[in-house]
């Protein structure tokens, strides 16, 4: 496959491990995977950071997405205080876009609500058919959000390698400082959302077909967007 390869945002092809899409054109970098590449001494931190945004844009997107079907599974456990929650994040990102995202926040959310729905099922929880119609469909689209906001995830790996490989700017450059550091704090966490993202997901997977035989999709073939723990906040 050639280094111009096309990256498609709705279907994934799995390259030497790495996830890619087609629609926009790959560097060499972008192709190995993000823990590799870097923009060496001369990184313009003013289009690195216009280059996160537009990352941010698009993982937000499907941020939204998660946190609803998360809302709807913790809403058939009877999780109503986890649904108010994650339902409220999901308004905030419809309404202000990616500044409305508090990857953080998020990241504690998805992580915790497995932990209360493993609760309820290693209790003995039971489930009617629109119950389990529900989490089917539930799963369908948290794959699909999932394969969605890695696109992002890769930009935004690329983009904190590239700017942790860069020559840091100087004290006079507060511009570009400011960037850095914005970089290097937002990058990072959006990456750890991602990751438990997907690694919920796949518990939830097993879950749900093992105890309620819930028919659910392929898991997504993504791998580590940094590669070897770095970047994890």
């Amino acid at each position: 496959m050639s280094e111009t390869t096309l990256l498609n945002r709705r279907s994934f092809a799995v390259l030497g491990g790495m996830s890619l899409l087609s629609g926009c054109m790959a560097s060499p970098d972008m192709l190995v995977g993000a823990a590799t590449g870097g923009a060496g001494k001369d990184a313009d931190f003013g289009q690195l950071i216009k280059s996160l945004h537009a990352a941010l844009d698009k993982v937000a997107d499907q941020t939204e997405k998660l946190f609803l079907v998360q809302a709807s599974y913790a809403e058939v456990f009877g999780l109503k205080k986890q649904a108010a929650s994650l339902k409220g994040q999901a308004i905030a990102i419809k309404r202000d876009g990616r500044t409305g995202v508090n990857f953080r926040k998020g990241e504690k959310e998805t992580a915790g609500l497995l932990k209360d729905v493993q609760k309820k099922i290693n209790g003995g929880a039971k489930l009617d058919a629109a119950a389990k119609r529900k989490l089917q469909n539930g799963m369908k689209d948290h794959a699909r959000a999932i394969e969605n906001a890695w696109v992002g995830g890769i930009m935004i790996a690329k983009v904190v390698i590239d700017a942790q490989s860069a020559k840091k700017p100087t004290f006079k450059d507060l511009d570009s400082l400011k960037y850095l550091r914005e970089i290097l704090a937002d990058g990072p966490m959006a990456i750890k959302f991602l990751e438990t993202s997907k690694s919920t997901y796949e518990k939830y997977s097993d879950a749900f077909s093992a105890e309620y035989a819930v028919k659910v999709p392929a898991k997504p073939k993504v791998k580590s967007l940094m590669g070897s723990g770095r970047g994890r906040a």
